[in-house]
């Protein structure tokens, strides 16, 4: 989908370059494969983690 890998970032410790990567092939993933296909979730679980590594914590949404 890209042709560089957000792994190739992470070995250069760019991890800023590296959740922008990952947001986008995010999005490739949704539109092509759909929001459960389990390559969109292992993204989603990525970048998650990236974003967390960076301080960027977003709370869990709530049911009610």
């Amino acid at each position: 989908m890209r042709d560089r890998s957000p792994g190739e970032f992470l070995d250069r410790s760019q991890v800023d370059e590296a959740i922008d990567v990952f947001e986008q092939v995010l999005a490739d993933r949704r539109q092509v494969l759909g929001d459960e296909h389990p390559d969109t979730l292992t993204t989603r679980e990525n970048l998650s983690a990236l974003r967390q590594s960076r301080g960027w914590v977003q709370p869990s949404p709530t049911n009610p």
